[in-house]
C-alpha cells in the first residue's frame, strides 16, 4: 500500500507487514436446511494511520478478539435467510498509546455488525421474489485520539425481482429502495475525514439475455 493522499509523507510505499490470526469455529446444524457457524478469532497486525506530524506511519498495533456469527438456511420451502454477526474488542497497542499520543480504540473499527437477508419467493405469481435486507454497526471511531466517534446506526432496504420472459427471452426486473427510512449519517473516509451517506434511494433494472 501507499500513504495516502492528504498525508504529508502522500503516496509513500507502505514497508511490508506480518499479520498472525487463529480462529476455532463450528458449525452446527439447526435443522436439515438451516445451518450456524460460530467463530472465536485473534488477530494481530500493525496499526497505521496518521501521526502528530500528519505523516501516515505506523502507530503501534491492533488487536482484535471476537465472535462471528452466521446463520443460513431454508426457514420455509419459499423463505430463505442468510445472517451474521461480528462481536469484537480492537485495541490498539504500543508506545503511541502508554503515552497517551495514540487512542486504545483503532480507528475505523466497531465492536459490533449484524447482517440480516430475507429473500421470499411469493406464492401468487411464479418467478417473483421479495428481498428485505438491515445492517446494523456499532460507533466507529473516527480520530486517531479516540475524541470524536461515528454514533451506531441501522440501514435497511427493500426490493423485488420479476422473472419472465420477454420476446421468448429470459429477463429479469429488479426494483429496490435503499436506506428505507432515510436514516442520516457519515461514513468514515480516513481518520478525520468523512462523507455523507446516500439517503433513500429508489432504483430500477431491467435485464434481458440474448
Amino acid at each position: 500500500g501507499v500513504a495516502p493522499s492528504n498525508a504529508d509523507n502522500r503516496n509513500e510505499l507502505l514497508p511490508a507487514i506480518r499479520t498472525t490470526q487463529g480462529d476455532l469455529g463450528l458449525r452446527y446444524a439447526l435443522a436439515p436446511a438451516i445451518k450456524l457457524v460460530a467463530t472465536v478469532f485473534e488477530l494481530r497486525k500493525p496499526y497505521f494511520n496518521f501521526d502528530a506530524t500528519n505523516r501516515y506511519a505506523q502507530l503501534g498495533d491492533v488487536e482484535n478478539r471476537g465472535l462471528e456469527l452466521s446463520l443460513a438456511g431454508a426457514l420455509t420451502p419459499r423463505l430463505n435467510l442468510v445472517a451474521g454477526a461480528v462481536l469484537s474488542r480492537p485495541r490498539a497497542t504500543g508506545e503511541g498509546v502508554r503515552l497517551g499520543r495514540v487512542g486504545e480504540r483503532p480507528v475505523g473499527m466497531s465492536r459490533r455488525s449484524v447482517e440480516l437477508n430475507l429473500d421470499w419467493r411469493t406464492p401468487w405469481l411464479e418467478g417473483l421474489s421479495l428481498d428485505m435486507s438491515a445492517s446494523h454497526s456499532g460507533a466507529v471511531t473516527a480520530t486517531v485520539d479516540n475524541r470524536v466517534a461515528l454514533p451506531a446506526r441501522t440501514l435497511a432496504s427493500l426490493s423485488g425481482r420479476y422473472r419472465f420472459t420477454l420476446m421468448r427471452q429470459p429477463a429479469s426486473l429488479r426494483v429496490a429502495v435503499s436506506n428505507l427510512f432515510d436514516t442520516y449519517g457519515l461514513e468514515l473516509r480516513g481518520a478525520g475525514a468523512y462523507d455523507v451517506i446516500a439517503g433513500r434511494l429508489a432504483s430500477a433494472y431491467l435485464s434481458v439475455d440474448f
